[in-house]
């Protein structure tokens, strides 16, 4: 989460957050893998999470 506020905010390398957000949906798309084939249906968190670093990933691209 600090890779993904903190740059932006200070503008010490706000393209870092891009890269965080992009870094942070990759690894909850392979945990939403992990929890369907474990059988494990809710995923509810994991796709919110998708999609607000897809947000926040969008909005880094802004700001930059």
């Amino acid at each position: 989460a600090v890779g993904l506020i903190l740059p932006p905010w200070t503008g010490i390398a706000p393209s870092l957050a891009f890269v965080a957000a992009i870094g942070f949906v990759v690894l909850q798309i392979l945990a939403t893998r992990v929890h369907l084939r474990m059988g494990d249906r809710k995923i509810g968190l994991n796709l919110g999470l998708i999609v607000l670093a897809g947000v926040v990933s969008w909005l880094a691209t802004i700001w930059v």
